[in-house]
């Protein structure tokens, strides 16, 4: 299965990505037609076959002027004649220090210096291709050649080692090899189907094996090493790049014109086009043409040892790439951006192994100039990408916004100096390049929001949230409330005050201020927005003042801002006090500093005490002054609404508290209880200082209903002991039974009805007595009955207790005497296991499992000092004395 080429659209672009640099100018200028076939150079020396079968060598000296160009100055240091007629095809040098030149198919080995002829036993003739071993991480085949042959369809393997060739390994192939190039065990072969057609197979040298690649249609096919187990084939109008494995992920080249020569120099391969008169240098990475370098009459190109040589009729020149940097730049300048990218990550990978930092640096510095080509472009997206990338100063770009970085910032921005970039301030950018001014500053709000909670805005927080700040203050942002309440801002405090009072963000302002710790300037802007003063929607209201000053913890600050607040509205305006969690009692914010400040205003401090009261204090003086705040409500609503809904809300609500509690002061509330006409509450009263009679006398004379002082008296036993409960119910019948016969229902028939209701916590034996006589006994039967049943089943469930108790008592008393009946062994000498000394005369006692100490050394009574068991309880029986 050969390659499967995919067409790729050419493209061209103008780039300098190499120079070229003359080595040797005039080759033997006497001989009009002799011309070079080929050539083997290196920086140091320079080996030239010519047409009429002459070799060259000349030493070179590599120099730089004054303005860093590189000149060469060549000598010849000898020449050898090996024929004069026949051109020299080709020409190696090994590293043994020796010449391989292959002239009409005869090989010949020279020596390097002075070109004598090596006598060897090499015999082969016909040879049609010659090639080393490329690969640096094979160095045991450094010594061999490969050699193909014109007619012979076999690949022979050769060793030199001591000015002897020895036959290796000889492979045989389908076709005759017209190109072969080798790496490490992969040999590529260029076979020759018939003119102008072939193959390109890969042959294992070790195995033998062969993969097909791909069927080339032109008379001068192309192999190339590029890399390890990657080679570069022409098939004619493509440059494919095959693997040894067969396969190829690159897409293949689209050559300008038909190559007689390629050379390859990471990652750019260079093609030498005798049709076009050109050398087109090509990046492997892209297969795009990056430069076009006119050379006429070309002969030949080579690489050797990471330079590129080129060989004219009468000359040879050195196409040297360009620094990197200025490679890029031209790239980056011409809107190759990605390509640019692309190219600087490769650069980066190769030149990491050797100096890592440097490699760091550079490719921090391409992503930030691409990143600001980008911005350039409104492509803000992949410029913040890059920008975070490459490790962009954030106030970088804040310079190019106006007004933005803070007055009092030491930055000086040095992006131009460096030559990252060199773009005019924002509001003339947007105008050369017509972009929108609101995207751009949307851009820098989105970055800026990124880069802040990064490492990479460390020592820059000041300028990065002074900026955004500014930007969302103009754009009336919610954000803005976020960025001055939460984290750990760092601002530049009056130009921010500034900008967010321009803006109108009075909100936002106050929030500013309070997070900078000026709470009193925050209250006041919002006071003042509150009081109509101001105007800024986002505000909350009176709320958020309140909830502000419930968490505040400066007393004057508080009791400032609370005047105002309950002067605009007291239930609203109290809480910012009932809200506070918990009381200092030493702090001028305790309970009773609050009531003190709340004793003008009598509706708060009512709301504020039920809030203390709730919370379940049981200070008498918090419940007396709630009580009498209750009484003088009710009072008031008595006197302006009579008999009205909220007079009897304001009555009930006192009722409420004053049956429901008891921490209140009964006699002090009682004696302003009998100035008024309020009966219900003073036998309320009453009944919460014991006095039932009292209580119960005054409901059954002031109370027109008789049910109303019934529930009245099961309200009063709530609660209560059965002897209690008894002896209310036995005064109230007393009092029912002392009054005239009502108009609406007989005390016979009430009492009865209350009789039979509260059977079981009336003293049935006592109200007998105080019955008339003439009541029938079947009307009241049903109570007596139902209290007869409760005193009975209350007698049994006592006699159960009592004998349960009793039983359990027993126990107790047998494993009592049990463990007293238990021996104790001490002799003269016994100690205490936890001190160690002698017991004599002292108290000791005995734990349930023996260990017996000193009385004074029990720490716990329901743990053993000696063993750590613990006996669930007081179970240690009492010391002997």
């Amino acid at each position: 299965a050969g390659l499967i080429v995919k067409m790729s659209r050419r493209q061209r672009y103008n780039f300098n990505c190499f120079e070229v640099i003359p080595v040797v100018e005039a080759i033997l200028p006497e001989r009009q037609k002799s011309q070079v076939t080929c050539t083997f150079c290196t920086r140091k020396q320079v080996f030239v076959g010519t047409i009429d079968g002459l070799v060259l060598h000349y030493q070179l000296e590599e120099n730089k002027t004054p303005m860093k160009k590189v000149v060469f100055l060549h000598k010849l240091e000898g020449e050898r004649q090996l024929s004069l007629k026949k051109p020299v095809q080709h020409l190696i040098l090994l590293p043994s220090k020796r010449i391989i030149a292959i002239m009409e198919g005869v090989l010949y080995l020279m020596h390097q210096h002075r070109l004598q002829l090596i006598d060897t036993n090499f015999k082969a003739k016909g040879i049609s291709c010659i090639c080393v071993n490329e690969s640096k991480y094979d160095p045991d085949a450094t010594s061999e050649i490969v050699v193909g042959f014109q007619k012979k369809k076999q690949i022979h393997v050769y060793s030199l080692n001591e000015d002897r060739f020895s036959l290796v390994k000889e492979h045989s192939i389908p076709d005759p090899a017209v190109q072969i190039a080798r790496d490490g065990s992969s040999l590529c072969v260029a076979l020759s189907l018939q003119p102008g057609e072939g193959r390109y197979v890969i042959l294992d040298l070790v195995y033998g094996k062969t993969i097909d690649l791909c069927d080339y249609r032109t008379t001068k096919p192309l192999v190339k090493r590029t890399g390890k187990g990657e080679f570069l084939l022409s098939t004619g109008i493509l440059g494919v790049v095959g693997f040894a494995s067969g396969s190829s992920n690159r897409p293949p080249i689209e050559w300008s014109a038909d190559p007689t020569a390629v050379a390859y120099h990471f990652p750019f391969v260079l093609s030498l086009s005798e049709e076009e008169n050109a050398i087109h240098i090509y990046s492997l990475l892209d297969q795009k043409v990056y430069q076009k370098i006119p050379f006429q009459l070309g002969r030949t190109i080579f690489d050797s040892n990471n330079s590129v040589f080129a060989a004219g009729m009468k000359s040879v020149y050195l196409i040297s790439p360009l620094p990197k940097e200025k490679i890029i730049d031209q790239m980056i300048e011409g809107g190759l951006i990605e390509e640019a990218l692309l190219l600087a990550e490769t650069f980066t990978t190769i030149e990491s192994r050797r100096n890592p930092d440097e490699a760091e640096t550079f490719m921090l510095f391409v992503k930030k100039k691409a990143g600001f080509v980008y911005f350039s472009k409104g492509n803000w997206s992949t410029a913040e990408s890059l920008f975070i990338e490459g490790e962009l100063d954030p106030r970088e770009i804040i310079c190019l916004f106006p007004d933005l970085i803070p007055i009092n910032s030491e930055f000086v921005p040095m992006a131009e100096e460096m030559g990252i970039h060199t773009l005019p301030p924002i509001q003339e950018l947007v105008k050369i390049k017509e972009l929108s001014l609101i995207e751009a500053k949307n851009f820098l709000v989105m970055y800026l929001q990124n880069v802040r909670t990064i490492p990479l805005s460390a020592g820059k927080k000041k300028e990065i949230d002074t900026a955004l700040l500014k930007l969302l203050a103009e754009k009336r942002s919610q954000a803005v409330v976020d960025m001055v309440s939460t984290g750990d801002p760092q601002f530049s405090v009056q130009e921010c005050a500034a900008v967010l009072e321009q803006y109108k963000c009075y909100y936002e302002l106050g929030l500013f201020h309070s997070f900078q710790r000026n709470p009193d300037l925050a209250l006041k802007i919002w006071t003042r927005i509150c009081d109509g003063e101001l105007e800024d929607k986002n505000f909350e209201g009176m709320s958020f003042i309140i909830n502000y000053l419930s968490k505040l913890s400066i007393p004057k600050l508080v009791y400032k801002y609370g005047k105002w607040a309950l002067q605009k509205d007291e239930k609203v305006g109290v809480k910012m006090f009932a809200l506070r969690p918990s009381e200092d009692a030493e702090s001028e914010l305790s309970f009773d500093a609050i009531l003190e400040f709340l004793r003008p205003f009598e509706t708060a401090s009512l709301i504020y005490l039920e809030e203390l009261t709730d919370r379940g204090l049981e200070n008498e003086d918090y419940h007396t002054r709630l009580a009498v705040l209750y009484l003088n409500d009710a009072l008031r609503q008595a006197q302006t609404y009579p008999n009205s809904k909220e007079a009897e809300t304001a009555r009930t609500k006192l009722r409420t508290f004053l049956q429901f509690t008891s921490h209140y002061n009964a006699p002090a509330l009682l004696g302003k209880l009998k100035e008024t006409d309020f009966f219900q509450e003073c036998a309320i009263i009453y009944g919460q200082m014991g006095y039932f009679e009292k209580a119960i006398a005054l409901m059954v004379e002031k109370e027109k209903d008789l049910e109303e002082v019934e529930k009245f008296c099961s309200n009063l036993a709530k609660n209560k002991s059965r002897e209690v409960r008894c002896s209310i119910f036995h005064t109230f019948i007393c009092a029912v039974i002392q009054l005239e016969e009502s108009t609406k229902k007989s005390r016979f028939q009430f009492l009865v009805g209350v009789l039979t209701k509260h059977a079981p916590d009336i003293n049935m034996a006592k109200t007998l007595e105080i019955l008339p006589p003439s009541w029938p006994l079947e009307v009241i039967a049903p109570a007596l009955v139902g209290n007869l049943r409760e005193t009975l089943s209350t007698s049994r469930h006592t006699q159960i207790k009592k004998g349960l108790v009793k039983s359990h008592n027993l126990r107790v008393k047998e494993s009592y005497i049990s463990e007293r009946n238990e021996i104790v062994r001490m002799g003269e000498y016994s100690t205490c296991p936890v001190c160690n000394l002698p017991f004599g005369d002292t108290p000791f006692m005995r734990y349930p499992n023996g260990t017996v100490i000193h009385l004074k050394c029990s720490r716990n009574r329901s743990i053993c000092p000696v063993t750590g068991v613990w006996f669930g309880g007081d179970s240690v029986l009492p010391p002997y004395n």
